[in-house]
């Protein structure tokens, strides 16, 4: 499978329609290029990442989670919601999480989006364990 058999699936699946600038994104993604995507608000740059768990699903054979690191908690929390409408797996991890033993389903693969503040990313400690654990994208909004 190629990369527009996974995007037609996707498109398919959930009824949304890929930008020319958002299958250019996921190309360059997809082929491991460093890669920094500026579009204007409303444009979908979160559509991009979204998709990106399964599209390398698809690629590979492998589960894979992505982690999206954001200053923006309000952000963060409003894309956990849109994704759970979507059944995406995702979560919120860094001063706002409460929940104990997030930590260790993040490491065993159970997200396929994290978003972390860059101080939960960046600090040692629980969070910072967590997020590197095989996880194969970063992405930073």
């Amino acid at each position: 499978m190629d990369v527009d058999q996974c995007l037609r699936i996707i498109e398919d699946k959930y009824d949304f329609k890929f930008k020319e600038k958002q299958v250019e994104s996921i190309n360059a993604i997809v082929q491991l290029n460093d890669t920094f995507v500026t579009l204007p608000t409303g444009y979908g740059k979160s559509s991009i990442y979204f998709y990106m768990p399964e599209i390398f699903e698809a690629l590979t054979g492998e589960k894979s989670s992505i982690v999206v690191i954001s200053p923006l908690q309000a952000l963060m929390l409003d894309q956990v919601q849109l994704l759970e409408k979507l059944s995406i797996t995702s979560v919120v991890v860094g001063e706002i999480q409460k929940y104990k033993g997030v930590g260790q389903r993040i490491s065993e693969g159970q997200f396929s989006i994290v978003f972390s503040s860059p101080e939960a990313a960046l600090t040692s400690g629980m969070w910072r364990k967590s997020l590197t654990m095989e996880l194969i994208e970063v992405i930073v909004i």
